[in-house]
């Protein structure tokens, strides 16, 4: 059994957990149904980014697109949330794309990653946005050094995919309504 394997039971293995989360906030107004097909497309990005390194253009704009129309149901307040969400969260990976590219000269995230912030702002707004990121970065680096402490990640340049993680961000923020609102503010 390689890392990949392990990767993609314990990825989406998480995600089918969050149904056991008990909903706040958008995940209870908004049904069953679209908590259904966001994991679904979730499961399906963070897969392909686990064997491929590739997030599809098709899947990741499909995400932004349902995150934006969802979001213009609920009114212009939310389209706006949603909107400068989706912004944000590909300007923040391409900014820092781009500075590691001038620093490095070589590329340290991928576009697809952006496309997918992108998506994630699209369903959890500009305020969900930190908390994504936070916790997609956090599961990160706890998976990295469990894959060093366990010799699972042998090479010190692995190119290591951060959709799974993203997406994994992304359903934990969309299961709870937002963490820092539940857990650390009321």
């Amino acid at each position: 059994m390689t890392w990949r394997h392990l990767a993609v039971a314990g990825f989406v293995l998480a995600i089918l957990a969050g149904f056991l989360i008990v909903p706040f906030g958008t995940a209870a107004e908004t049904g069953l149904m679209v908590s259904i097909a966001l994991a679904v497309g979730l499961i399906l990005l963070g897969v392909v980014d686990i064997y491929t390194l590739r997030l599809p253009d098709p899947l990741t704009f499909l995400l932004i697109a349902a995150g934006l129309l969802l979001a213009a149901l609920g009114g212009w307040g939310l389209f706006a949330n949603a909107l400068i969400g989706a912004a944000a969260g590909y300007g923040l990976i391409w900014g820092l794309r781009e500075l590691w590219l001038r620093g490095r000269g070589e590329d340290g995230i991928g576009l697809g990653d952006a496309k997918l912030l992108a998506g994630a702002g699209a369903w959890a707004g500009w305020v969900g946005l930190p908390q994504v990121l936070l916790l997609a970065s956090g599961i990160a680096l706890v998976c990295v050094a469990f894959g060093k402490i366990s010799r699972l990640m042998k090479s010190e340049n692995l190119r290591l995919p951060f959709g799974p993680f993203l997406a994994l961000g992304l359903w934990l923020v969309w299961r709870t309504g937002g963490l820092v609102e539940h857990f650390l503010i009321g």
